[in-house]
């Protein structure tokens, strides 16, 4: 197993692997079950959206777990100066 950073290429599994490592947990899929949708998405697309922002947003702090050509594991990083904090 290596660790490497982010390419664009691994969006979708990125997206996939977090989709399933919350289902059944999400609060967004808790809300859903109780509400339905919001405003025309279910809670999937929004955890995915989550993905999307952290690689948009510091793309240099995703680290990708790879073994040959299978993602087995990401972390995404991101600092707010403004706020003086850090989020994993």
């Amino acid at each position: 197993m290596i660790i490497r950073l982010f390419q664009p290429s691994d969006l979708p599994e990125l997206r996939r692997i977090t989709i399933e490592g919350f289902e059944g947990i999400a609060i967004d899929q808790n809300v859903e079950n109780q509400l339905g949708e919001l405003a025309g998405h279910d809670w999937k697309w929004r955890k995915a959206r989550h993905v999307d922002e952290d690689c948009d947003a510091n793309p240099l702090g995703v680290f990708v777990a790879v073994e040959g050509d299978t993602i087995l594991g990401y972390i995404s990083t991101r600092i707010d100066r403004e706020v003086g904090k850090g989020r994993i």
